[in-house]
């Protein structure tokens, strides 16, 4: 699968969101590795849907039981 189409920079990432979050946030995320990322040499690519989808499973809030 080529996915070289998909990826962007974290800086474009930004504007996938509603609020955007800080570049700052989204470099916090990709060194706690809560988001997926690849690195190619020295620069890091996002896939703006696997983002979302990711954050949207992993960070659900279900109400107490």
């Amino acid at each position: 699968m080529d996915q070289s189409g998909k990826l962007i920079s974290g800086e474009k990432l930004r504007a996938h969101f509603d609020p955007p979050p800080s570049l700052r946030t989204v470099r916090a995320w990709q060194a706690n590795r809560q988001i997926p990322f690849v690195k190619i040499g020295n620069k890091v690519y996002f896939d703006p849907e696997r983002v979302k989808d990711h954050l949207v499973r992993h960070n659900e809030i279900r109400p107490r039981p």
